[in-house]
């Protein structure tokens, strides 16, 4: 599975990238997504705009 790292990128945001993979095999290019805690570790991320 790809890894990454998660960066600063202001007061209150940081920034990742996310691999190509991914983002071609979900078409995520532009989408908005909701974050939620599933537990100490981990979370979940979901498409709130898709088109289907």
């Amino acid at each position: 599975m790809p890894t990454t790292a998660i960066n600063k990128a202001g007061d209150r945001h940081y920034k990742t990238t996310v691999p190509l993979g991914f983002v071609e095999g979900f078409d995520l290019d532009g989408k908005r997504f909701e974050w939620s805690v599933k537990s100490g570790n981990t979370f979940e991320l979901r498409v709130v705009d898709d088109d289907d």
